[in-house]
């Protein structure tokens, strides 16, 4: 499996069933790791089956089933398959089922703390997913061991939570992190250091992403399908749904963003490491009359209305002053 990281995350070969040809056509298909298959809904992995050749639809729903399995840790194909004859199909069913009943299908070996276990990690299972992360030059070499440092999305947590070094290949693989929030990422390397905001993939258990270190350092944030290019300070997004937006808050029509109007805040907060731009999502029927791309509107007992020019300039004032902060650090 070229470029994949196999170091960091368990070889899809790894499952019962699966030859190195086959590995590497699952490869193909962005499904070269067991943790990639792991929680693929069905009706994916049918349509998987259908182009990838040397696999049924039903051998593709073992191979995802055995691999939800297999990090759970739950080893050994026969213990798998005694599961699945008894209707359990992943993570979640493991959950619903009563701890005696895991412990009859188990056999020897097997008691109410071990099972116990495999219900609670099952349980975590589904409420998190990881980063992928690699790290290159702007040249696209890697960049040997880069450190991962994971941030809340709260921003409440002022120091990083869990620290994680790469390989000498530029990968880096997050610890579990929680699906229901949005996380920051502060990546150090070769005496750069870039943040990136992740949320969960609606499916899969894992996300990739590249993260490029520019050779020469860049003043503003850049964006481009999933590579993100930051400059020499570090700019945290935190998204945030209108109504938690404050009340008198200066807000910037943005761009379009799947059917939505996409608002940054004007005014800026800084945390130790970076400054934090809060962004809302609306749609359009939200914007007050006749109000395009680049105005300045202000948040108002939970709706928006166009800002004065006395509101925007004391916005943009008191950002000047939060940005040098923050490029100073």
């Amino acid at each position: 499996m070229k470029q994949s990281g196999r170091a960091i995350l368990q070889p899809v070969g790894n499952l019962s069933g699966i030859g190195p040809r086959l590995a590497d056509a699952l490869a193909g298909f962005g499904f070269g790791s067991v943790e990639e298959m792991a929680g693929l809904p069905r009706e994916q992995a049918d349509s998987l089956a259908e182009v990838v050749p040397g696999i049924s639809p039903a051998g593709m729903r073992r191979a995802v089933v055995e691999a939800a399995f297999h990090l759970l840790g739950v080893d050994g194909a026969a213990l798998a398959d005694r599961l699945m004859e008894d209707g359990i199909t992943g993570p979640l069913d493991l959950v619903a089922m009563s701890t005696a009943r895991i412990i009859d299908i188990a056999g020897d070996g097997w008691d109410t703390e071990r099972a116990l276990c495999l219900q609670l990690d099952a349980a975590r299972s589904l409420m998190t997913f990881t980063v992928l992360l690699r790290v290159v030059d702007g040249t696209g070499k890697p960049v040997a061991s880069p450190k991962l440092e994971v941030v809340d999305s709260g921003l409440a947590q002022r120091q990083p939570v869990v620290v994680r070094r790469g390989d000498a290949d530029g990968w880096v693989l997050s610890p579990p992190l929680r699906r229901d929030r949005r996380h920051h990422l502060f990546i150090s390397a070769a005496g750069k250091r870039r943040t990136l905001s992740v949320s969960a993939p609606p499916t899969c258990a894992v996300l990739r992403r590249t993260l490029v270190l520019a050779s020469s350092p860049r003043r503003a944030p850049l964006r481009s399908r999933g590579t993100v290019l930051l400059g020499p300070a570090s700019f945290l997004f935190d998204e945030i749904p209108l109504s938690r937006a404050k009340s008198g808050q200066v807000l910037r029509v943005g761009e379009t963003a799947d059917g939505k109007i996409v608002l940054r805040s004007v005014d800026r907060s800084f945390i130790p490491g970076g400054v934090v731009t809060q962004v809302v999502h609306v749609p359009v029927d939200a914007l007050p009359s006749r109000a395009s791309e680049g105005d300045y509107l202000v948040v108002d007992s939970g709706s928006l209305r166009k800002a004065s020019r006395r509101e925007r300039d004391a916005a943009l004032a008191s950002r000047g002053g939060v940005v040098a902060k923050g490029l100073q650090s």
